[in-house]
Formats: C-alpha cells, sequence, structure tokens
C-alpha cells in the first residue's frame, strides 16, 4: 500500500460520447491542482490524489454524481480527447509535456435528454425533404437515385429511433411505455409510433426487394411523410414530458411518474444519448 485513497473500480465508458451526431458535443470550463495538472469540473475545482487522465475522469464522475449529474463533455487543453483514450484511460502520471487542463462538463440526465429529443425533432424536416426526394426520384424512374437518396433517410429513422432508446436507458425508463403525453390524445403515442414506423420500414424493404416501385414510391411519399409529421409532435412532447418528470431527479427514481422500466440512479458515465 502507498497510502492513497482507494480508487474507483472500473474504466469511465465513453459510448454515450456518441451523441454528437444529433446534438453536438457540450464543453465547459475547468480548473484544478495536482502536481503540474490542472483539472475541475463546471468550473469548480477539483481535488485529484495524482496527475492522471483517469484521475481526472473518476473526480469529474463522482462530482458529478454528487449533484445528480453527469460528464458529458471532456477537453484537454482546449483540445478534444481521442476516443481511445477516453475508452482505456491512462492512470500513468502525467510529467513534463503532458496535459495541464482536464475539462470536464456535466448535465442532468433529464436536460440532456430532453435537448437530444428537441434535436432530433429538428431534423424532422430534412427527413421529410430527403424522403420527398427519394418519392420523386422513383416516381421519374431513376430507381438508383432514389434508392441512394433512401439510404439517408434509413439513417435518420435508425437515429431517431436510438435517441428514443438511449435516452431511456439513461433515464432508467421505458420512454415507449409512457402512457401519455401532453398535447396528444393516442394513448402510448411513442409506443404507437415506434409499431408503425417498424411495420412500415418492413413494407419499404418489401417493395425494394421485389422492386415494387409504385409501392416503394407510395410508402416513402406517403406513408413515411405523414409518420414523420407524427414523429416531430412526438418527440416534441416526449422532451417536454422527460423535463418536466425527471428535471429533480438523479437519473430515474422509481417513484417518479412517467413511464415503465426498471428503477435506481442512471449510470454516470462521460458522453450522451443517441
Amino acid at each position: 500500500m502507498d497510502g492513497r485513497p482507494p480508487r474507483r473500480k472500473g474504466k469511465p465508458d465513453s459510448d454515450i460520447f456518441r451523441i454528437r451526431g444529433v446534438t453536438g458535443c457540450i464543453v465547459g470550463k475547468l480548473h484544478a491542482h495536482c502536481g503540474n495538472m490542472r483539472a475541475s469540473l463546471d468550473g469548480v475545482i477539483l481535488t485529484l490524489d495524482r496527475p492522471t487522465l483517469r484521475a481526472a475522469l473518476e473526480a469529474g464522475i463522482a462530482a458529478a454524481e454528487a449533484k445528480g449529474a453527469m460528464v458529458v463533455g471532456v477537453v484537454a487543453d482546449g483540445a478534444e480527447i481521442p476516443q481511445s483514450e477516453l475508452e482505456d484511460p491512462s492512470d500513468t502520471e502525467l510529467r513534463e509535456g503532458g496535459f495541464q487542463l482536464i475539462e470536464l462538463t456535466s448535465v442532468r440526465p433529464a436536460a440532456l435528454v430532453a435537448r437530444t429529443l428537441r434535436d432530433a425533432a429538428g431534423a424532422i424536416d430534412g427527413l421529410i425533404a430527403s424522403q420527398e426526394q427519394a418519392a420523386a426520384a422513383i416516381q421519374a424512374g431513376d430507381v438508383q437515385k432514389g434508392l441512394s437518396d433512401l439510404q439517408e433517410v434509413f439513417m435518420t429513422w435508425q437515429i431517431i429511433r436510438d435517441v428514443v432508446s438511449r435516452g431511456g436507458g439513461v433515464l432508467k425508463r421505458d420512454l415507449a411505455a409512457i402512457p401519455s403525453l401532453p398535447g396528444i390524445d393516442a394513448k402510448e403515442p411513442v409506443a404507437l409510433c415506434l409499431s408503425a414506423l417498424i411495420h412500415t420500414l418492413k413494407e419499404v424493404k418489401k417493395a425494394v426487394d421485389t422492386e415494387d416501385w409504385s409501392a416503394l414510391s407510395d410508402q416513402v411519399g406517403y406513408t413515411l411523410d405523414a409518420m414523420a409529421k407524427d414523429w416531430k409532435v412526438v418527440l416534441s412532447a416526449l422532451a417536454e414530458h422527460v423535463e418536466r418528470s425527471f428535471e429533480h431527479q438523479s437519473g430515474g427514481d422509481p417513484s417518479a411518474g412517467g413511464g415503465g422500466g426498471g428503477g435506481g440512479r442512471a449510470e454516470n458515465k462521460p458522453g450522451g444519448v443517441g
């Protein structure tokens, strides 16, 4: 034993950093001392037991957990840290030439999920335009262009599904099981939209496989178009619900209203949703 305080077990998991495609990375200010390296969370000085990247991440995660938040941004000397270093942060003490300033930022889980849901809703207009473009190309007989345009459509729909799924993971709630949303009459509207989307995408694939271009054009130009408009409303309402129901929680208290799924705290890791 060298007399140092016990270290937190495990290593920070950086999977949740992959939210950038939907909502972007949050980066904040920090300052603190340990040898030649400084670190802090949201402008508050952190106390480090050793000048290592792992120690900075562990201290930041612990401080974020203490206030019911999660770390969503990490910057070293003004530059983003490579993904490989976040997946396996070094515990080697940094000497001359190492990081001088490790910056971490945190946000409450509900705020992060709500913002990501709104970003997804904001992407719907572009999705509709892509669908219309694909349908028009297919109707005009330019099937190859239409199929090429559909790749972007499929990718966007997958991102939307991931935002809902991973947002639920952050909050420890199945967002699809939420019984009602503000301004929407339908029961379990998220579940209904997910079910309809899965069915329609299967029909789109079937039309592609059978080369039924007329059916494909209809599915993309009409069915998916109407579905996208429904999703924009649902995502916006879901964001409002998340903010209202989870605002004062630390990652999903079982006593909270709205949504089924497991209880307990959300696992606090560096990153975000989606």
